[in-house]
């Protein structure tokens, strides 16, 4: 629910009932992002949430389409199917979502969606903030009404959509163009009056990134101890991107990321790869200089929202963080080596996430002592493995799995999947 800007609240009120009725707020707080089916609350229409990065509702937005892939799965001696939305950013590496479906609920509303020849499709962020809706066309609908009579789905359990998950990605990233060409197309006509989209397309990322990373980690630290851009006294420099500081933790923030723009979401993989890079490596040298003076006395004089403010790491552990926008499967080792070196030379432990898995951290570890826990855990995967695996919160029942996958083709990319048994994947 939007807060107190009224143009906001104006707009968000406009949206259809099943939008903003009050019991359906309360599950898309709860729903931890992907695809969510649903029914609206007014009438008989059947209603897509889509919770997710930016970029995706971006690319649905100037592309106008999104694809369903039918991805074969077997469980035991059940031949049975998944669910891979595919939003083309360019052609050869879309954004998708993967949904393992089982024999529950969401199943069964994802079917009445898919049989469906229209209904409605908003997109939402990671805070529930409205970006943009369409009515869709379903023109496949009649071939999918037949396809599904032939299909079983198990009851749901972790090994199964670990499993799923998996056989997914790989399918995915091996398809063939018959493949492609067997998928369900869905159509994007005409949009509600909400467009909130058109912002994004500004030239200073950090604008947007900084303070959702703020909002996020009010997840798990107290709004008073969390603290954006402070600078050093010292020089008026900026000391971190986001400091976060309570009575036992410290946590030095450096954050990187690009302008959602066309043109950025059309570059080639190869030099989305290159930005990623240099981001890591620009975060990695600005974090080892923000521990150093960190450091360099018993306390530090820092200046936040105006006012000066000491900071002191005795009696607190430190850790560093680099978040960048997305990291890509082939690329990890190497960003993850810049990022140890920092650890190496100041005996920090100092962390690689890409933006999908800090929200994935922050959603299921909602506590200080909880998100401190799983970095560590995190810190010791990577020391031990040399970088810094895929963490899997929402496959899990304690803990998140460290899932490496240095041996999968650079066709695809990979993000942890959520609560729902979905998983948003950068392509």
């Amino acid at each position: 629910m939007p807060g107190d800007d009224a143009p906001e609240l104006q707009a968000y009120l406009r949206w259809p009932e099943s939008v903003t009725h009050p019991a359906f707020s309360q599950a898309l707080l709860d729903f931890k992002g992907g695809i969510l089916p649903t029914r609206d609350a007014g009438s008989s229409r059947m209603v897509l949430i889509v919770k997710t990065k930016r970029e995706i509702a971006v690319t649905a937005r100037l592309r106008r389409f999104f694809r369903f892939y039918l991805a074969p799965l077997r469980a035991g001696d059940v031949d049975t199917f998944g669910l891979i939305s595919a939003f083309f950013d360019n052609h050869d590496e879309p954004l998708v979502i993967r949904t393992p479906l089982f024999d529950d609920e969401l199943t069964h509303n994802f079917l009445q969606v898919l049989s469906s020849d229209s209904f409605d499709i908003y997109f939402f962020d990671e805070y529930n903030r409205i970006l943009v809706g369409f009515r869709a066309e379903n023109p496949d609908a009649a071939r999918f009404r037949h396809y599904v009579n032939t299909i079983r789905f198990v009851p749901g359990t972790l090994e199964f959509a670990r499993q799923f998950d998996d056989d997914m990605i790989l399918w995915f990233g091996t398809r063939s163009t018959a493949e492609d060409d067997a998928s369900l197309r869905i159509n994007l006509l005409e949009m509600p009056t909400v467009d909130n989209l058109q912002e994004q397309g500004q030239d200073s990322p950090g604008d947007l990134n900084e303070p959702d990373i703020e909002i996020g980690l009010h997840r798990a630290f107290n709004h008073d101890d969390v603290f954006r851009n402070p600078v050093r006294a010292d020089n008026g420099r900026e000391f971190v991107d986001v400091l976060v500081a309570t009575k036992g933790t410290v946590l030095l923030i450096q954050a990187k990321d690009s302008p959602v723009t066309e043109a950025s979401l059309e570059r080639s993989i190869d030099r989305k790869k290159a930005t990623t890079d240099k981001h890591v490596k620009k975060a990695a040298a600005q974090l080892k200089g923000s521990i150093n003076h960190l450091r360099s006395g018993s306390s530090i004089d820092i200046i936040t929202d105006g006012q000066p403010c000491e900071l002191s790491s005795s009696g607190r552990e430190v850790f560093g963080l680099v978040i960048v926008k997305e990291l890509f499967g082939p690329e990890r080792s190497a960003c993850s080596r810049l990022v140890l070196s920092v650890f190496e030379k100041t005996d920090v432990p100092c962390l690689l996430l890409d933006y999908m898995e800090f929200q994935e951290l922050t959603h299921f570890r909602p506590t200080e002592e909880s998100l401190v826990g799983t970095l560590k855990q995190m810190f010791a995967a990577a020391r031990e493995h040399g970088l810094f695996p895929r963490s899997r919160f929402g496959l899990v029942a304690d803990g998140p799995t460290m899932h490496s996958l240095p041996d999968v083709a650079a066709s695809w990319r990979n993000s942890p999947p959520s609560a729902s048994g979905t998983a948003a994947t950068a392509g």
